[in-house]
């Protein structure tokens, strides 16, 4: 018997089956690379611009934090027409003596420059307070935020604009210039009838934190306020006279005297002469003078600020530093802010 076997070859792949599957497979391959390249460029760009916002948080909030404060507590020379003193005043006079009080709340000298402008304007820095109601004979109990009256050395904090019935006190005397409570050196009092500037007493606790208060008022003081220099009419039965000092009344509005507050660049020797915005402080109150050296906030690039409406426009490009692979790499991010009231 004759057995017939037969055997079938095993066809493998050709050439051209090849060539494509390997085409295909770089493909793949290119995508995969692409779509790798592409989420690890955009991690180190948002892991650059975070590094950058964390390392200028703290100059950002503290360059907002006194714009907010811009105007606020601040006297104004048309006292009598409330609608001029909130409406944005720009001074473009840079070489003349600061003028106090300002014509209005919202006053602000630039002096225009490349690639930073310089900026001047006044705002309260310090505490407030309000009265709520007459204590006993001598005392007045008050919503306090931040008052202060220390008086040591290097701590004098004692220096507040009373507003009573939407009007701060104001000198009447026409024999007091205010040489002794303004400092006539950087500032040009406007007028006799300037701000009167009041010593507070007997301070129950200073620097209480209102802003989790439920209670009308936290704090007492002495009911009995002086003025550091000047005076205003009182009457003595039907006899006009001069006084300067008074007692609190509840509704009474007390806010600490205001400081000139004043941005511009400069190179900072402590980062190899890069370019920097500071901040420097000038009190209004010369008895008071707690006065800040100029202090660095943050490195830029450029730093403009723009009128616009009844508030201001800020622009500013702040560089950080990255190090990779031992090389420092900088990156500017532009921050845009609008300021008003």
């Amino acid at each position: 018997m004759q057995l017939s076997i037969n055997q079938k070859k095993d066809k493998g792949y050709s050439l051209l089956e090849l060539l494509i599957a390997t085409f295909i497979g770089l493909l793949v391959i290119a995508a995969i690379y692409g779509f790798y390249w592409v989420a690890q460029n955009t991690f180190t760009q948002i892991r650059h611009v975070t590094s950058v916002k964390e390392q200028t948080k703290v100059g950002l909030a503290q360059l907002e934090w006194f714009f907010q404060r811009w105007g606020f507590g601040v006297p104004c020379s048309n006292y009598n027409n409330p609608t001029s003193c909130i409406q944005l005043f720009v001074d473009n006079n840079t070489t003349s003596k600061h003028p106090y009080p300002p014509p209005s709340s919202l006053y602000l000298r630039i002096s225009q420059d490349n690639p930073c402008d310089e900026v001047w304007f006044y705002g309260s820095l310090g505490g407030q307070g309000f009265v709520t109601r007459v204590v006993g004979v001598n005392k007045v109990a008050v919503m306090s935020c931040r008052l202060n009256i220390q008086n040591t050395q290097n701590n004098r904090e004692n220096c507040y604009h009373v507003w009573r019935r939407r009007t701060h006190f104001v000198n009447k005397n026409a024999n007091s210039n205010g040489s002794l409570c303004y400092d006539t050196n950087i500032f040009n009092i406007t007028t006799t009838e300037y701000p009167i500037i009041f010593k507070l007493s007997g301070l129950s606790s200073n620097n209480l934190d209102c802003s989790r208060e439920n209670n009308p008022d936290n704090a007492e003081l002495d009911i009995r306020i002086e003025a550091y220099e000047g005076s205003w009419e009182d009457y003595n039965g039907t006899q006009q006279i001069f006084v300067n000092a008074t007692n609190l009344e509840g509704g009474d509005l007390i806010i600490r005297t205001p400081h000139l507050v004043h941005f511009f660049c400069r190179q900072n020797e402590h980062d190899q002469n890069n370019l920097w915005l500071y901040v420097e402080t000038k009190d209004v109150a010369l008895n008071c003078k707690t006065n800040e050296n100029p202090m660095p906030l943050v490195r830029v690039n450029s730093f403009k600020v723009t009128p616009q409406n009844n508030g201001v426009l800020v622009r500013i490009e702040v560089i950080g530093t990255e190090t990779r692979f031992g090389i420092n790499n900088s990156k500017i991010i532009m921050v845009e802010r609008f300021f008003g009231r």
